[in-house]
């Protein structure tokens, strides 16, 4: 039988409410309830106007079970004034049990069409579910041309987010998150004037395509040749396909990393390995200074900070085997059209088909200058050199399957002929290419199609479309009409770039450099349109910040060393305080951290349990008696070695038992407890505690009446809340 869990719920009270400053963005009775389902693009648009405020909403998951968690963190954003929150759940009924604890929230479920199968229910099933409508009101949300924060329910809102979102450098950002480029964490984002067609609203809606497709034919995974997959939780996990989705964005093409990284019954580590060195060069860094609250918080004048831009992925027809092949199936079923159809059911444009034969241009040749030069170099590259060149980004390498499928790989450089040729394709090459080309040797002496036949060519080109828009009419005459005035621009635009060659000495000598720059800036001014076909191009370049630890960071077992949320520093030692993970029972910590740290709403804890004693009691189980050390015996077990004093604690639970009371666990001075915690790895007949992984982490009271004290975070494993 559990015993219960009572000593926050005897020792801990609701710190007294302080003052909070008013948020940036105070919402507070600037918003209009709506409650309802949001299937319908018109009834999501509803919704996202009445709920919102200038354009900014934070979305937040909620469930009938778990009703409390969501209740907590809406009371935390309400002490800052922020009320344009929508709470997302799976089914109307979860919607009705939010608002009997929280009547004025605005509340919306969706229940699109799914498919039904062994693959399809692990990423379609109970909380999965959640996460997966989640995900597609985000993209819809973004292609609304909204500003969206998406926050867990297992946070800790310790400050203002907007009132450091929106001041620079961090203003500049589109997407914000903690982690990095193969590690997002996609419980704290911000999403801030992203383009309805651009890197980030694909991202979004890329996630739960992914499912849907791999969930409508699962056949194409189950009979998958190489890799051979077999981890169907983890293939339809959100948080895998959203960072996969993410890297795609970063390298500017499809891949899959995590969703793919069980192959053969194992975690293969040479597959993540072979995804990680193709983006984690791309991450960069920047160094700014720092003014106002932001210095204050950072508590540093200027900081580092990491990024990656992001771009409209293409494959160029080409999967290349040692990244898996095909990722997706060759055609859409029902699930998945209906997906499409409703991101085009907002009237905004919409981003290319990775795959169109339109955009094979366009597909991702991310060539850093360190690499292209020595490309160029050929042999010539000094032994220095060469390994300098190694630890760069590794994207203009190939890598060549030796053997068997993914049996292993080898590292082999471009030839210049191989670096000229793909060099001739990028005349029309993403803007953000063309600055990593611009300053190298062979970029410079690299000759683009006369200018003069370039012009003849789209002359051609729009001479075709006027003769087409002739015989059609109405609507798809009037796309034409706007194909042929973006051919005209450009048509005109490399008619002025071959007038700049010209008159500034011809191609090859500094004429050419003026030209490419020239070009370049042409490139910016038509990106969206493409040379040739329908092909929109490469679109927007959009930019996403990760944000450094005093501004979202995880509780985790290494805060018993140094403590990151520090509740009585002001400002705070970190805005959002994320209680990611603790080696134990999360039913328990997700909940235990917050009241901790006097972050926890008792009043709305004691409603959502229906006057039941959070941890101590249900409507079936009363209220128990309870046996807890008075404050002499804490203070002699505050004195006792590591095994005495666990054999104090065996013998209260034991008489607990025999009295039929519920055993509270005591909470020591900090010192006293991390001191005796801290001889457990010297003692290896003591089960587990071998480990100071396991061992040694503690939960700081910060509460008044336990200032100073500190329970260990193993009394929250589901065997020490059972008597023997």
């Amino acid at each position: 039988m559990y015993s219960l869990f009572v000593l926050l719920a005897l020792t801990l009270q609701l710190v007294a409410c302080q003052d909070h400053p008013r948020s940036l963005i105070y919402s507070r009775g600037a918003v209009k309830q709506y409650v309802g389902s949001v299937d319908r693009i018109e009834d999501l648009a509803a919704s996202l106007e009445a709920c919102s405020f200038n354009r900014e909403v934070i979305m937040i998951p909620a469930t009938e079970v778990f009703v409390d968690a969501a209740a907590q963190i809406m009371d935390q954003l309400g002490r800052f004034g922020i009320e344009h929150v929508m709470l997302i759940t799976s089914t109307e009924q979860s919607c009705n049990a939010s608002l009997k604890l929280i009547p004025h929230v605005c509340c919306v479920w969706l229940q699109p069409p799914l498919p039904e199968n062994e693959v399809a229910n692990h990423g379609f099933s109970s909380h999965r579910f959640l996460m997966h409508i989640r995900l597609r009101l985000a993209a819809l949300t973004v292609r609304l041309r909204y500003n969206v924060m998406f926050l867990d329910t297992d946070l800790i809102i310790f400050d203002d987010p907007y009132k450091y979102f929106k001041q620079p450098p961090f203003d500049k950002a589109n997407m914000m998150m903690a982690g990095g480029v193969s590690e997002v964490n996609i419980g704290v984002m911000y999403v801030q004037n992203a383009a309805p067609d651009g890197p980030i609203a694909w991202l979004f809606a890329e996630v739960p395509d992914r499912q849907l497709r791999w969930g409508e034919q699962p056949e194409f995974v189950q009979n998958k040749e190489w890799p051979k997959l077999f981890n169907w939780q983890h293939l339809m996990w959100d948080q895998a396909n959203f960072g996969d989705a993410f890297q795609s964005t970063v390298v500017g093409r499809p891949v899959v990393q995590s969703a793919w990284t069980y192959q053969d019954k194992k975690f293969n580590v040479t597959w993540t390995q072979m995804h990680a060195r193709r983006s984690h060069p791309l991450q960069k860094h920047d160094t700014f200074k720092l003014s106002g609250e932001l210095e204050k918080i950072a508590r540093q004048p200027e900081v580092s900070l990491a990024y990656v831009d992001m771009h409209r992925p293409f494959t160029g027809g080409q999967w290349p085997q040692q990244l898996g092949g095909q990722i997706l199936p060759a055609t859409r079923l029902q699930f998945s059209q209906h997906w499409q159809d409703q991101l085009r059911s907002v009237r905004e444009p919409m981003w290319p088909d990775p795959d169109d034969p339109a955009c094979t241009q366009f597909s991702s040749k991310v060539w850093p200058r360190r690499k292209l030069r020595a490309a160029a170099r050929g042999s010539d590259r000094s032994e220095g050199q060469e390994e300098e060149e190694q630890q760069g980004v590794p994207d203009d390498w190939e890598e060549v399957q030796e053997g068997t499928a993914g049996s292993g790989t080898e590292l082999r450089y471009k030839s210049s002929q191989q670096v000229e040729e793909e060099l001739t394709q990028m005349c029309w090459a993403l803007p953000w290419l063309e600055r990593e080309v611009l300053h190298s040797a062979q970029a410079q002496a690299h000759q683009c199609p006369a200018a003069a036949e370039l012009q003849h060519a789209l002359a051609q080109e729009a001479l075709t479309q006027r003769s087409a828009a002739s015989s059609l009419g109405g609507r798809q005459a009037s796309r034409t009409r706007k194909l042929t005035a973006e051919t005209t621009m450009r048509t005109r635009a490399a008619s002025a770039v071959a007038t700049s060659a010209s008159a500034r000495g011809g191609a090859g000598g500094e004429g050419h450099k003026v030209s490419v720059m020239r070009q370049k800036r042409m490139l910016k001014e038509t990106a969206g349109s493409a040379p040739a076909g329908s092909c929109p191009g490469p679109g927007p370049v959009e930019r996403a910040t990760f944000l450094p630890h005093w501004m979202s960071v995880s509780w985790n077992h290494r805060n018993m060393k140094a403590p990151e949320w520090n509740r009585d520093q002001h400002p705070p030692s970190t805005v959002i305080g994320h209680v990611l993970w603790l080696p134990c029972d999360k039913r328990i910590y997700k909940n235990a951290l917050k009241m901790s740290y006097g972050w926890y709403n008792w009043s709305l804890a004691y409603q959502s349990r229906g006057g039941q004693v959070f941890f101590a009691s249900t409507p079936q189980v009363p209220v128990p008696k309870v046996l807890a050390p008075g404050p002499e015996l804490l203070d002699v077990m505050a004195r006792l070695p590591a095994v005495p004093f666990l054999e104090a604690m065996r013998a209260l639970v034991s008489a607990a038992a025999a009295a039929g009371r519920a055993f509270a666990y005591p909470a020591l001075s900090c010192n006293a407890l991390q001191r005796i915690i801290h001889e457990f790895p010297s003692k290896p007949n003591l089960k587990r505690n071998n480990d100071g992984y396991y061992s040694t982490g503690t939960v700081p009271f910060t509460v008044l009446e336990k200032e100073g004290k500190c329970m260990w975070y193993d009394y929250m494993y589901n065997v020490c809340q059972q008597h023997p």
